[in-house]
Formats: structure tokens, sequence, C-alpha cells
């Protein structure tokens, strides 16, 4: 019960930084989503990771080493967030990068105690829950294309080159794989929507700007 109510609370976070950055459009489609309902009280687990993530790379914007932190806080409790850490890295400079390092440090800390063969045997016994292909291309080879979008995601400097940077490694790494969440939607379509709404919003601007004043009739008489 404990993990739906967060799970809850999580996406009800989601929806207010959608609202506070103006996101409205991607607010109401995530909102109004049945399947988002029927997730997030069904106790799925990628609605806290997804609004951490939002929350980090929406502070990392103005905050790098908060920002920072609260990306790396995101990682630590689903590790797919990882894939936003090259660009975040870039874009964030010396001081996201160790808010990253230096969190993420502490977080994963058990680790040591743990071992990470135990670790690494426990995400080998996680695949073998679900054994057959379902809700991805099943193309694992593949997936090492994450490799160069990392490397690129490196010198990325505009925020929504950031997000989108991520989104990409995340949807290689994941939906390339064997078996896929339909949860994992949730975790990178709400920040692609803000990013797709901001950049509207700014070709709105400049077209708006780049409209002709009309000049006033002259007075008859």
């Amino acid at each position: 019960a404990l993990r739906v109510h967060g799970e809850v609370l999580a996406a009800t976070g989601t929806m207010v930084v959608l609202a506070l950055t103006r996101s409205f459009l991607t607010l109401g489609i995530f909102a109004g989503f049945l399947f988002v309902a029927l997730l997030g009280t069904s106790g799925i687990n990628d609605m806290l990771p997804g609004f951490l993530l939002m929350a980090g790379l929406v502070t990392l914007e103005h905050h790098r080493l908060s920002g920072g932190a609260l990306l790396a806080v995101a990682a630590a409790v689903k590790p797919y967030c990882l894939a936003w850490f090259p660009a975040a890295m870039g874009y964030g400079g010396v001081a996201a990068a160790v808010a990253l390092v230096g969190i993420s440090g502490v977080l994963w800390s058990p680790l040591l105690v743990w071992g990470p063969a135990s670790f690494l045997r426990s995400v080998e016994m996680a695949a073998t829950v679900h054994p057959v292909p379902t809700n991805s291309l099943n193309m694992p080879a593949l997936r090492i294309l994450a490799a160069p979008l990392a490397l690129a995601s490196v010198f990325v400097r505009s925020w929504s080159l950031m997000v989108v940077a991520g989104a990409a490694i995340f949807l290689v790494v994941l939906f390339l794989d064997r078996w896929a969440s339909y949860g994992y939607w949730l975790v990178v379509l709400p920040i692609l929507g803000m990013v797709v709404e901001r950049w509207l919003r700014q070709r709105a601007t400049r077209s708006t700007r780049l409209m002709p004043r009309s000049e006033p009739l002259p007075s008859g008489g």
C-alpha cells in the first residue's frame, strides 16, 4: 500500500512540475490518460524515478548542484536514469558532475558491501522473469549504439538537447532489449513533452516579434 501511495504522490508531483513549467498540453494528456491512472494505482515503480528525473532536469537548468543531486537520487531509485548523466555533465559542467558523482557514490556505497557480483547477478535474475520478448524491438545487440550517443552527449550545451540526448540513450538501451515495461514511457514522455512545448512557445514568440506592426490609419478631414 505504501508503494502505491508513493507512486500516486509521484504522479501528482509530475503534474505539479508540468503546471509550473507551463507544459499544459502535456499536463492535460498525462492527467487524463487512463493508462497513467491504472498504472499509478497498481503500484508500478516507474513514476517516482520519473518525477525525480523531471525535477532534477528542470532544477539543473538554474541550479547545477541541486539538479545534479536530484538526478543522482533518481538514478539510485532506478538505474535507467543514468542515461541522462553524460548530457547533464556536459550541460551542467563541473558543478553538476561533482553532484552526480558525489551523491551517486554515497547512495551506491552499499554496493561495496554486497559486492558488484551480487548486483550483476540480481540483474541477470531479473531478466529471467520476462523470458518472452514483450513491448520492445528485441534487438539487444544494437544497444551498443548507446555508447556513441553517450560520448556525443558530453558536448551538449543546451537544456533541451540535454533532455533529448538522455532520452535517446534511454530509448536505445531499454526498448532495444528483449523486454520493456509500459511504465518506461511514463518516465520519458512527460519530459519530452515539456521540451516540445517549450520549443513551440519559443517559436510562437519569435513569430510574433517578426510580424509587421500595423500602422494606424490617417484620420480624415
